[in-house]
Formats: C-alpha cells, structure tokens, sequence
C-alpha cells in the first residue's frame, strides 16, 4: 500500500496542505495514486478532504477563507470578555462543521469514500450510546479509550463505515480547551498526533506485510521549543504555569507542549525502522512559534510550505510511489 499520513497542529495544517498542492502540481496523480489516507486533528481534515476527491488548491483556499471565521470569536460573550474561557471552551464548532459539509456533503460517510481511511480520537466514554449499540465494544469496566475509526472491512462489517465523514473529522479535532467535545470524543491528538505508525500497523494487519509498504508522513511545522539548564530542579509551578531560565522565557503547559511535540516523534522513529528507504516523513523546523489556533498567520504558513526543498520529496515519489499504482 501507499500510506499518506497527517499530522495535528490546528492551523498549521495548512502548511500540509500546500505541500500536497506543490507535490500534486509536479506530480499530477500523486494524490490519486494513495491508497490509504490517515490523519489526526486538522490531519484527519486534510486526509478526508483528499480522500474524498478535493485538490490541494481548494483546501489550502479553505484555510485562507475559513480560518479567522473557526477561529474566530464565539458569540458575543467572547467579544466582552476572554474570562469565560475559564469555563468553557474557547471556539464553537459550527463554522468548521458548515464549512466542511460543503466540501463533503453533510451524510457522506467513511465507506463512502473511494480510498481507504483510518481518522483517530479519543473516546471519553465506553459505554456511552454509541457504544452500547455495538456488542462488540461493550467493556465490562468503564473507562476512556483511543478509537481508529476506519473503513477497511471486517469480518462481521465494520460499522465505522457509518460514521459521517463531517463526525469522524470533528470527533478527531475537538481539542480540550480549544473545542467542546464532540459526540462524546475529543482530540485524536490526545494519544496520536502523528498516526503513521498506527497506519502501518493497520496495513501490515490487513496485508500480513511490513516492509513492502511505502508511507509518506507530512507534518504541519514544528515548532522551535527549548529549555535551557542541565539541573532544572521544577516542580507543578514551573512546569505547568512557566518561568524563566538564563534569560529564555519558558512558556505556561512547557510539560503538555512537550508531551505532545515528543508524541510526534516516536512513530516517525518507529516507522523509520521498519520501513527504511521506504519511509519518508516531510517536515520543517518552523522560523518562530506559531500556535494551532494563530489564524491570521495562514499565508505565513504557506509561505513557509512555498520555501521547502521538496526536491528530494519528488525522488522519493518517482521511486517509490508512482513507480506502481497495484496494491
């Protein structure tokens, strides 16, 4: 198989998004040529929108035309004051929910789409509604959970081939704190914000296969984070609420921030190993710090995509993607 994974990163997801626009405009059939689609947070959007048949050039336009109104103000508590984000929430859904049933429509679903799909979140609860209509997912204990909802078949049916592409992306996007939860899930990036070794995992299942498999994980820019000091003798203050080391200001949730940034590099390691020349994982060290929900910095994001060597990318493609539209 031909495995595209994305990652999470809020915004920065359209960095992904034109890198796919410059790959799929010096290789017309790039996109065509995947045979599985994965992605977490705003990579589960990229990897849908894709999958589902749009170009490049209409989802980094969705970034451009939709970001400031998702990210926006949610109503007119939010214009008088930033306290209530104390207590909830500080975006609604309803304006990425809209805008993605336009591009998809509002009842597509996952089996729906003409290429495999694999969109992970975070399940708060196991025995919720959905879940105890499903006899196969009913635990005995109660308790949070990952859920891969995917469309490959099953022996039985796969009943994620139901789900409604919109309530895959948004279940995988409702980052806590960012967005309210959505059908009882919340942020896939909360356990797997770069699902490229989750995606290989499911592809060996299926294929009983590794090695054979090529997988190209795009990533939204990392972001330059550091903390200077040998002996950093910290503790909850510190880590959660900030301070300052030889001059260099170590922002607030420096602990979550970290956990998160070294999530993403665990299955790029993992999928290096095991993959070798057929693993390639495309990236960039952002110049500054840009934040998932920094809307009025899309076309700065584009302009960093613009500026990537994608030369050794394209080698890549013609060696190991286009060489054979099989399996």
């Amino acid at each position: 198989m031909r495995l595209l994974t994305f990652d999470g990163g809020g915004m920065r997801g359209a960095l992904s998004a034109r890198l796919m626009h410059r790959l799929e405009t010096e290789r017309p059939g790039f996109l065509a040529a995947t045979t599985f689609f994965a992605g977490t947070s705003i990579g589960s959007m990229n990897a849908a929108l894709f999958a589902y048949g749009i170009s490049p050039a209409v989802v980094v336009e969705f970034f451009r035309t939709r970001a400031k109104e998702i990210f926006g103000p949610r109503d007119w508590l939010d214009t008088l004051s930033s306290a209530d984000e104390l207590i909830r929430a500080n975006y609604g859904i309803e304006k990425i929910k809209s805008s993605l049933e336009e591009l998809v429509g509002a009842d597509t679903t996952l089996g729906d789409l003409p290429y495999r799909i694999m969109i992970p979140a975070f399940d708060l609860d196991n025995q919720d509604a959905e879940s105890q209509k499903i006899a196969t997912r009913v635990f005995k204990e109660r308790f949070w959970k990952p859920k891969y909802m995917h469309n490959f078949p099953d022996e039985g049916g796969n009943p994620d081939c139901e789900i409604k592409l919109v309530d895959a992306c948004l279940r995988s996007s409702a980052a806590p704190t960012y967005f309210p939860s959505y059908q009882g899930y919340v942020d896939g990036g909360m356990m797997d914000n770069n699902p490229s070794m989750s995606a290989l995992a499911k592809a060996a299942k299926i294929t009983g296969q590794i090695r054979e498999h090529s997988l190209l994980s795009v990533g939204t820019g990392f972001n330059p984070h550091y903390i200077p000091g040998d002996t950093n003798d910290w503790g909850y203050k510190q880590w959660l609420l900030g301070t300052t080391v030889d001059g260099t200001k170590v922002e607030k949730g420096a602990l979550l921030t970290m956990m998160f940034d070294g999530m993403l590099g665990v299955p790029d390691y993992q999928c290096r190993q095991l993959l070798n020349g057929n693993y390639l994982r495309l990236d960039c060290i952002l110049p500054t710090l840009i934040d998932l929900a920094d809307a009025d910095r899309v076309d700065e994001l584009i302009e960093i995509a613009d500026a990537m060597d994608i030369g050794p990318t394209l080698d890549w493609i013609d060696a190991k993607w286009l060489t054979s539209v099989s399996g």
